[in-house]
């Protein structure tokens, strides 16, 4: 095998890296689907059932949810937990992470993790401090900056409409400024920006 074929496969293993450690943060915190929530509270019937976007798939059962990423004919779940409505709004609360999808990071076996468990694993791992430094950050600052993504917005809202075998998901978010003299993000007054996703459903409850 020549020199630069070993570069190119090298390259291609760090950007997967790369790629599944932003992956792991985006899930783990919630920035594709819901936000974050104390949990608890009602939880509408409407919602129950299977309901795919893409590769997405998502399972609702009167305030227990799991989500899913589909490969072909292969589902693998990599989050659960708990879920709320009420005034048509949503909200979420991790209780499980898979840790198959952690494996980029030393520590994680593929087996299931408690919420706080994974949270403490991740924040004292290496290559978390790995990505601090290739992102320019100290390592205490970007503990705090892996709750948003990288434009500095984040998730404070998710809003839901049911009809027929639709679900619609709205999600409202905020730019969040670092404050060096407090050492915290400044929360901003108004919704930076929206977007939606829906879903269909497969399989009622």
């Amino acid at each position: 095998m020549n020199l630069q074929v070993v570069k190119v496969k090298e390259k291609n293993m760090t950007n997967k890296k790369n790629w599944l450690g932003v992956l792991v943060i985006a899930l783990v915190f919630g920035m594709t689907v819901v936000g974050c929530s104390s949990g608890g509270g009602g939880a509408d019937s409407d919602l129950n059932g299977t309901w795919v976007s893409g590769t997405s798939q998502l399972k609702l059962d009167d305030g227990d949810y799991e989500s899913s990423s589909i490969y072909g004919d292969i589902i693998r779940t990599y989050s659960r937990g708990t879920y709320s409505t009420g005034g048509g709004e949503y909200e979420s609360k991790i209780t499980e992470i898979n840790g198959e999808y952690s494996l980029a990071y030393d520590g994680f076996e593929s087996k299931w993790y408690d919420f706080e468990e994974y949270l403490k694993i991740l924040k004292e791992n290496n290559y978390t401090r790995y990505l601090a430094e290739m992102r320019g950050y100290d390592f205490d600052k970007y503990l705090e900056l892996i709750t948003y993504d990288d434009s500095g917005e984040r998730l404070v809202k998710t809003t839901y409409v049911v009809q027929d075998n639709t679900l619609t998901f709205t999600y409202y978010y905020k730019i969040y400024s670092y404050n060096y003299e407090n050492k915290h993000y400044d929360e901003g007054e108004n919704y930076s920006r929206t977007s939606t996703s829906s879903y269909t459903r497969m399989y009622q409850n």
